[in-house]
């Protein structure tokens, strides 16, 4: 027996009733039947339940699943949706059947969403606020994985003042007697569009003025006689507003406009680049140059242009035999039909080896920085030096009152005369001889008792020192029974480990007494 629900359908190999649409039948198979229902619809969907029936009863539940196929209507049912620039917006579909649920995705025909997404998924979209660039037409489709998807499309409409594309005009030549001025207006709704020739209304029926979708062109003819130089102006007006854009039609180019770097990278060459805006042909251009001074040595050659839009067109020129380091100043003049325009606002700039302000502050800052720094460096030494108690040094150093008047510059030589190793050992310091002959002449002085460790040291009073370059045995006479280094022996007198700064304050006394 087959029911759907507490609906008997069969029994055996029998209909229970009779099925009007003839869509459902039973088959008889080896060991049981089947049942079958043709052209599936939606309500044919639910549980069907298999019962046989013998000592027990057994039951075979099969749970059937129709795939619909989805419908979808836009909101409202017309699908026009119009707004003024600045409101709000909401877009919105509705699924009317499909099973399983449909996805929802929405798309704009022929450009991407205004937001920059290829599609939007939901039941709605919605923008807080609109412009222009929102106006387009709007599908929403639904897709379940069946055969089919269902669209439905929506005409948004916002409502703008006229906007002149870029806020300009373009100028093109048809060919040398003929330019066109083209005015491309974005306006909703659309606006009416009129020209002007320096503020004078043109009458369309007087000017060849032509229209396609929102691109509005004025012909002139005969431009290159003169008649037609002006300035133009063209005027889009709506019940939201108006917007107007306005170009000037000249025989004669703009000035020039210098696209070179200032600073040059030869010394006795610099390249200059620029470019012009004419609405005729330019054929040539004239440059002068000369130092950047009070004369009015102006030096001139003449130069080709390349055309690069219908408007525009550029220049090159190599500038040789100049002076390295200099500044110099450039103009430029261009010629259209038989005729030079005024030379160009002066254009500076400088072959390489010029002084730049910038580095010139900076080098001196470095210079005067580094001279503070030499400056703190000697200040740090030009201290007193006082002998290393128990070291078996005792030195005497005249300050005030002593008989020096000057003040004493080392020589640069003064590295030569020392040695450039010492040996230290504890607290004795012995001075390596050096490989020239040093002859060391001076007056000596008893020295204070119990000066040296022996006691019969000597101090040094008016030292006067001599040079020889002869080489010859090293010679140091401090007094007729003494002409030998001391030994290196261990002080007895409070010895202690010499510091750096302590070799340091020797160095600085050593150079001081050998320099008077």
């Amino acid at each position: 027996m087959w029911k759907k629900g507490n609906k008997i359908i069969a029994i055996n190999d029998k209909l229970f009733e009779k099925d009007e649409d003839d869509r459902t039948k039973v088959e008889k198979v080896p060991n049981g039947n089947r049942l079958t229902i043709r052209l599936a619809e939606e309500d044919d969907a639910g549980e069907y339940l298999c019962q046989v029936t013998a000592a027990e009863t057994i039951e075979l539940v099969h749970d059937v699943q129709i795939r619909v196929n989805p419908k979808i209507e836009s909101i409202p049912e017309s699908g026009l949706v119009k707004v003024t620039a600045g409101e709000p917006v909401e877009l919105s579909c509705k699924v009317t059947q499909g099973y399983p649920t449909p996805e929802v995705l929405w798309r704009r025909k022929e450009r991407p969403m205004p937001t920059g997404e290829d599609f939007i998924s939901g039941l709605s979209i919605y923008y807080p606020t609109t412009n222009r660039h929102h106006s387009g037409i709007y599908t929403c489709s639904a897709d379940n994985g069946g055969s089919e998807v269902a669209v439905a499309e929506i005409k948004l409409t916002v409502h703008h003042p006229p906007e002149i594309e870029q806020n300009k005009l373009l100028i093109q030549n048809k060919d040398e007697n003929e330019v066109k001025i083209i005015c491309t207006v974005h306006a909703s709704p659309a606006a009416k569009v009129d020209w002007f020739k320096d503020g004078e209304f043109l009458e369309p029926k007087n000017n060849v003025i032509t229209k396609r979708g929102n691109r509005h062109t004025l012909l002139l003819p005969g431009i290159v006689k003169g008649d037609q130089i002006g300035n133009y102006e063209c005027r889009a007006k709506n019940a939201l507003g108006e917007a107007t854009a306005s170009t000037e039609v000249s025989i004669n180019a703009k000035p020039a406009q210098f696209t070179s770097a200032a600073d040059g990278t030869d010394m006795t060459k610099y390249v200059l680049e620029w470019i012009v805006i004419s609405t005729t042909e330019v054929s040539e251009c004239n440059i002068r140059f000369k130092i950047d001074d009070d004369s009015k040595d102006w030096m001139f050659i003449t130069a080709n242009v390349k055309k690069v839009e219908p408007d525009t067109f550029v220049g090159k020129v190599t500038l040789e035999h100049l002076h390295p380091g200099k500044r110099y100043v450039v103009q430029v003049a261009s010629k259209n039909a038989d005729d030079y325009n005024d030379f160009s606002e002066s254009f500076t700039f400088a072959t390489k080896g010029h002084p730049i302000e910038e580095n010139l502050e900076e080098d001196l800052l470095s210079e005067t920085n580094d001279l503070i720094s030499e400056t703190d460096y000697m200040q740090e030494y030009e201290t007193d030096v006082e002998p290393v108690e128990g070291s078996g040094f005792n030195f005497a150093i005249p300050y005030e009152g002593s008989s020096i008047e000057e003040d004493i510059v080392l020589p640069n030589e003064a590295d030569d005369i020392f040695p450039k190793k010492m040996e230290i050992e504890e607290d004795v310091f012995l001075p390596v001889a050096p490989s020239e002959k040093i002859d060391i002449e001076e007056d000596i002085v008893t020295a204070i008792e119990g000066s040296g460790e022996d006691g019969s040291g000597v101090v040094p009073k008016r030292p006067m020192l001599a040079v020889s370059t002869k080489q010859s045995a090293d010679a140091v006479d401090l007094n007729s029974e003494n002409t030998e280094l001391p030994k290196q022996e261990k002080s007895t007198s409070g010895s202690r480990p010499l510091t750096f700064h302590s070799i340091l304050e020797l160095s600085v006394f050593c150079i001081f007494i050998l320099a008077n």
